[in-house]
């Protein structure tokens, strides 16, 4: 599975690009993603050759900077996506097994674990005597 992550100053969030059964094609397709959000995020928040504050940005700072200006603030609404980028991850994972409860979930206390356990177990013992 390959996944892209982002964060921004108060979430993280990840989106799953593809999942793939030939490591190589999950290796190409992470190098092409990675090489986008890299690229977008300095040709678009990176300050512009020249950038003058506007007219607008000044009456409300006069020392208004790059990332305090409003067209910095259009392209983070626009491209938002972009700028919280953090890395492209690839995971990969065992077909046709069950992972849910070997998974490391951080989500899962050791309540529900347990629980799980003895469902999982009592699951497979009815099948067996099935």
């Amino acid at each position: 599975m390959v996944r892209s992550y982002f964060e921004d100053f108060d979430s993280s969030s990840w989106k799953i690009i593809g999942l793939f059964t030939d490591k190589k094609v999950a290796e190409e397709t992470a190098k092409k993603w990675e090489d986008f959000y890299e690229e977008k995020q300095y040709s678009i928040f990176n300050e512009p050759k020249g950038w003058k504050p506007s007219e607008e940005d000044l009456s409300y700072d006069e020392d208004c900077s790059w990332q305090e200006s409003h067209e910095y603030s259009i392209r983070s609404s626009q491209y938002g996506e972009i700028l919280n980028f953090k890395e492209i991850d690839i995971e990969e994972f065992e077909l046709n097994k069950d992972i849910s409860l070997t998974s490391g979930d951080p989500y899962i206390n050791e309540y529900l674990l347990s629980l799980m356990t003895q469902w999982d177990r009592n699951h497979k013992l009815e099948k067996i005597i099935k």
